[in-house]
């Protein structure tokens, strides 16, 4: 027979320990904040929204996307592992910066990309305004290694762009609906959360 202060001391501590063990575990999550940097293009902006939306919904990840004013002040923020960790980048704008053109402009900023650190993903498809540029999300090794899963994540909305619903939710969003329900209801519609 157990005496009686050891009979009301175990339950205390069977007690205490999964509440320390729920509290620890709670904290896994915590912290966990990727920041997105566009300049402020609508179509960028939605498109961030897109990867924002799809990302927090599948890993539970915070997103937020800050609008810069120009993309050379994004680049400093990614390199020196400043505020942003990701960004939307057009092909053009890639082509500028890295002084290069010619057929093979993707394979060639990528390897340049690399050089700083920056991971270019899967295109996400061509430009709306008639440039024929490409969109592309761009993270930093940090990211990468942090959050190893995101890449196959992004990577679902390969060639969006290139889609008609695509097109209506760009629409719905100029005339003035609200951006986050708008991309919450097209990646229902599109399966993707």
């Amino acid at each position: 027979m157990i005496s009686r202060p050891i009979r009301w001391f175990v339950p205390v501590i069977i007690v205490v320990s999964i509440f320390l063990c729920s509290f620890s575990l709670s904290w896994a999550c915590v912290g966990k904040i990727i920041n997105i940097g566009v300049t402020g293009s609508q179509e960028e902006r939605l498109l961030a929204e897109l990867i924002s939306v799809l990302i927090n919904e599948r890993t539970g990840t915070t997103v937020n996307v800050m609008v810069m004013n120009e993309a050379e002040d994004i680049y400093p923020e990614l390199r020196d592992r400043g505020s942003l960790g990701m960004m939307v980048e057009r092909l053009g704008r890639a082509r500028q910066r890295y002084k290069t053109s010619g057929a093979d402009d993707y394979a060639h900023l990528k390897k340049e990309a690399r050089k700083e650190g920056l991971i270019y993903l899967k295109p996400l498809g061509n430009a709306r305004d008639g440039s024929g540029d490409l969109y592309i999300p761009v993270i930093t090794e940090y990211i990468l290694v942090n959050f190893p899963a995101l890449p196959r994540v992004v990577n679902k909305l390969r060639g969006i762009t290139d889609d008609r619903a695509y097109e209506h939710l760009l629409r719905d969003v100029s005339g003035g609906s609200d951006i986050r329900k708008a991309v919450r209801r097209f990646l229902r519609k599109k399966r993707l959360i």
